[in-house]
């Protein structure tokens, strides 16, 4: 049994002067026009434009051990890996409490470049919850 999915692209251009209730309506926008072309696979874009991305996110939501299925109980699978696709990858991964996990590229990033990086980004999600808490 296996998990296939398909990737989409995201493409948003950056604007620094919209406070994060607007910039969560903005992406959400664009997520909806991305939905509506996503029959067109992203591995086509990017041979077609020769597009290489250097860094990946994903948002793992909880991870559950066992699923059931049709009255039996299966262990989830994982699958291992030795090299690194992109200089990084971030995981935002639901257990108990949310956690970020990001592995990089050790030839292009030391541990305490990744650590403040990690910082910044718990910073920064800290100040859009600030603001959201604020707006209502």
């Amino acid at each position: 049994m296996a998990l296939l999915v398909r990737t989409m692209p995201l493409v948003l251009q950056e604007k620094r002067d919209i406070n994060v209730r607007e910039l969560f309506d903005h992406v959400g926008r664009v997520w909806m026009d991305t939905l509506a072309n996503q029959i067109y696979p992203f591995t086509k874009i990017a041979g077609e434009f020769d597009l290489h991305p250097e860094f990946f996110y994903t948002y793992h939501g909880r991870i559950y051990e066992e699923i059931s299925l049709g009255g039996k109980t299966y262990e989830r699978g994982r699958i291992a890996y030795d090299s690194l696709r992109y200089k990084t990858m971030v995981n935002v991964v639901l257990e108990d409490q949310y956690y970020i996990q990001i592995e990089y590229n050790d030839a292009l990033y030391t541990a305490e470049y990744i650590r403040c990086f990690a910082r910044c980004m718990g910073d920064l999600i800290r100040k859009w919850a600030e603001q959201l808490e604020l707006s209502g």
